[in-house]
């Protein structure tokens, strides 16, 4: 899964209502698992179905804000 979201070192990675037994499977050094998530300019460009129900999605700040 950290794969298929191209999860990267030093990532913050933000789980949200996950279901019983969601593995990401290894991650790179670094990442971190966050509880919330602050700010603005966020944006979803990738996302990978868990199962029927589930789905994972990356945001990452848009260009005009890095």
């Amino acid at each position: 899964m950290a794969r298929k979201l191209a999860v990267r070192e030093r990532s913050a990675v933000l789980v949200i209502d996950a279901p019983a037994g969601l593995t990401l499977g290894p991650l790179p050094p670094g990442v971190r698992l966050v509880r919330s998530a602050r700010g603005a300019g966020l944006v979803d460009n990738k996302s990978a179905s868990i199962d029927a129900t589930f789905q994972g999605l990356q945001f990452v700040y848009r260009l005009a804000d890095r």
